[in-house]
C-alpha cells in the first residue's frame, strides 16, 4: 500500500515514505503532528496524521501475476512430465494466488486504514 496526502499549497497528491500498516504505526513512526516538503512546490507544510490517505500498490499485483503464472507453468510442465496428461493442481493454485494478490486482501487493508482515524490533540 502507497501512502499519501495532498500539498495544501498545490492541491496534487505526493507519497509519504513509510512503510507503516495502520495509521497508529504510522503515528509512532513520525508522530501525530509532522512537517513534510512538497515535491511539487517545495512548501514545508505540517500535517496531521489523519490527513493521510492509503491507495493499493500494482507492484504487488503485477507480483502476485507473475508468481501465480510461474506456479501455474511449473506446477502444469511438472505434473505432464510425471504424468503423462494435464491435471489441474498446478491450475487451481496458480489462479488462487493470482485472485488473492488481486482480490479482496489488498483492499481491505487499504480501507482499514483509510477509516482509522487517530483522535486529534495538542500539537507539542
Amino acid at each position: 500500500m502507497k501512502l499519501q496526502t495532498y500539498c495544501k499549497s498545490f492541491q496534487k497528491a505526493f507519497f509519504i515514505k513509510s512503510k507503516a500498516g495502520t495509521r497508529s504505526e504510522l503515528e509512532d513512526e513520525i508522530g501525530a503532528y509532522f512537517n513534510n516538503q512538497c515535491i511539487y512546490c517545495l512548501k514545508n507544510n505540517e500535517y496531521h496524521v489523519n490527513n493521510i490517505f492509503a491507495s493499493p500498490n500494482d507492484s504487488v499485483k503485477l507480483f502476485g501475476y507473475i508468481f501465480g503464472g510461474l506456479i501455474m507453468t511449473i506446477g502444469m510442465t511438472t505434473l505432464i512430465w510425471m504424468n503423462g496428461f494435464i491435471t489441474s493442481g498446478g491450475i487451481v493454485i496458480g489462479g488462487l494466488i493470482i485472485y488473492h494478490t488481486s482480490g479482496k486482501a489488498p483492499t481491505s487493508i487499504v480501507r482499514a486504514f483509510n477509516n482509522y482515524k487517530i483522535k486529534r490533540g495538542k500539537r507539542k
